[in-house]
């Protein structure tokens, strides 16, 4: 945990942003994952992660890291019921909360600021931004808890943060390449491990289909809507959000052409030696 009184010989902090603790809670493991890895790789070390949402109030009190990072739509326990846990908690107030989520609902959004959430995330997670929105909220929290930030020299060694994310678009309008950076082994690895999980997600949605069960279908097209963009394949965004707006309203022919579009995109897949 950040000690911001705890003071060099020459009077200026002797904690730095990258000692905080960051935990993150997301049921999706691969979301947890990209979201540390992009962390890492800014030099973050210290990490709770658990993709058990049940599980997440008593790790708070246990571990009292400095920041949370939580998914909003979650199973059984969503990320509202965890941020109005933290509020309500006196020993878990000044935890700082940062909901990740692909939901535009004003009135949810509205429901966290009450609540005393610091920040957003939006999905799919965007590695810069990921990394600035961390490093003010911890900033944030640094000032707070600093009782004379201004003699501290607070910015002293915060550099600017970018993402060591590639830019690679699309090769050719057959072949659909990852926007990550490959060339790291564990990203390389996630990604393949999405890969399984696509092609399960995408026969989950033909048995939805076939069975007619339009929530599990907007459940699944709800996981890829997050899902694909944080691990580089951000063509599923968009209809992926479509098929679920088309589940709900049980727009049968919109949803074949919708699932239909994701088997196209998903066999368009390769990644670098295949």
């Amino acid at each position: 945990m950040i000690d911001a009184n705890k003071k060099t010989a020459l009077g200026g902090p002797a904690w730095q942003l990258k000692d905080a603790t960051i935990m993150i809670v997301d049921n999706e493991p691969i979301n947890m994952e990209v979201i540390q890895i992009h962390l890492e790789s800014a030099g973050y070390r210290k990490f709770i992660t658990t993709n058990q949402p049940a599980q997440t109030v008593s790790l708070l009190r246990k571990e009292q890291p400095d920041l949370l990072l939580v998914a909003l739509m979650m199973p059984e326990v969503t990320g509202l019921d965890i941020l109005s846990a933290v509020h309500e908690d006196e020993h878990l107030k000044q935890i700082s909360v940062i909901i990740v989520t692909s939901s535009t609902d004003t009135e949810i959004k509205h429901k966290a600021l009450e609540l005393g959430v610091a920040d957003f995330l939006s999905r799919p997670v965007d590695a810069s931004e990921l990394l600035l929105r961390v490093r003010n909220t911890l900033m944030a929290k640094a000032y707070v808890n600093l009782e004379q930030p201004s003699s501290y020299g607070l910015l002293d060694g915060i550099e600017n943060e970018t993402a060591s994310s590639s830019s690679e678009n699309e090769k050719s309008s057959t072949n659909l390449v990852c926007q990550l950076p490959l060339d790291n082994p564990r990203i390389r690895a996630l990604v393949e491990r999405f890969r399984v999980r696509l092609n399960e997600q995408l026969h989950a949605m033909d048995a939805a289909r076939e069975a007619k069960d339009f929530e599990e279908l907007a459940t699944l097209a709800h996981w890829l809507k997050g899902s694909g963009g944080t691990v580089g394949f951000s063509v599923f965004t968009d209809p992926a959000r479509d098929l679920e707006q088309f589940a709900k309203k049980r727009n049968e022919r919109e949803i074949d052409e919708a699932i239909s579009t994701l088997h196209q995109i998903a066999d368009r897949i390769i990644l670098p030696g295949e």
